[in-house]
């Protein structure tokens, strides 16, 4: 083509240059099923990659959400502090959020140790953890009816079981009287667990049952026990 131009042979040039177009549209139609699942199988693969990396990222934000709340849970436990958290799953407790005072903030065993500083402002209540923030503090729950709980279960203890009754929630209580962790869950409750069971428990309920071997669990409706625990 370059040679027809250089020569003045400009009908040779008009031909072979409307040719190689042709030609490169007739490749594209030829094998268009090809390029087709050649461009489907980049585009399938690289948005795999960002859902991966997106799982990825959230998981290890989950794992560093988990470790905070154990180690706040821990000291609380050993310091007889109230408390009582909640990490929202599925169930959106936006109303609930509203009602208490708002915080939005990253989630830190310094925070939530200061959240239950007893009498302080916001203490009394639960802590809501969305989206592995701290989405806001002293939220007043919804208690459970249960007429087969026992008396010795306080405030706290029901108003952790009232709200893993009406959703996916999981919930967290530190008994003020004894500093013994429980465990709530579909309205059921796990009382007196170790740290390193409530990590399991965690993990296995936020991160899926391969991401750590739950403890063996067994969930009660706690019936009548001798030591109320006032204001749990």
């Amino acid at each position: 083509m370059y040679v027809s131009k250089w020569l003045g042979l400009r009908t040779v040039e008009y031909i072979l240059s409307n040719s190689i177009q042709l030609l490169g549209f007739t490749l594209v139609i030829i094998f268009q099923p090809e390029l087709r699942r050649v461009l489907e199988q980049i585009g399938r693969s690289r948005f795999k990659d960002i859902i991966s990396a997106n799982d990825a990222d959230e998981n290890v934000k989950t794992a560093a959400v988990i470790g905070e709340v154990v180690k706040a849970c821990t000291e609380m436990s050993k310091n007889y502090t109230g408390a009582l958290i909640i990490l929202e799953k599925q169930t959106h407790l936006g109303e609930i959020i509203s009602k208490g005072t708002e915080i939005d903030a990253r989630v830190s065993s310094e925070l939530l140790l200061n959240i239950f500083t007893p009498k302080t402002p916001l203490h009394d209540g639960a802590v809501i953890i969305e989206e592995n923030k701290v989405k806001a503090a002293a939220c007043i729950l919804p208690l459970t009816d249960n007429p087969e709980l026992g008396r010795d279960l306080g405030t706290r203890h029901r108003a952790a079981i009232g709200i893993t009754e009406i959703s996916d929630a999981l919930a967290v209580v530190v008994s003020e009287q004894n500093g013994k962790i429980s465990f709530m869950i579909n309205g059921g409750i796990k009382r007196s667990i170790t740290p390193d069971a409530l990590k399991q428990e965690l993990y296995a309920n936020l991160l899926g049952p391969s991401a750590s071997k739950p403890a063996k669990t067994v969930f009660l409706r706690v019936r009548k026990r001798h030591g109320a625990e006032k204001g749990e």
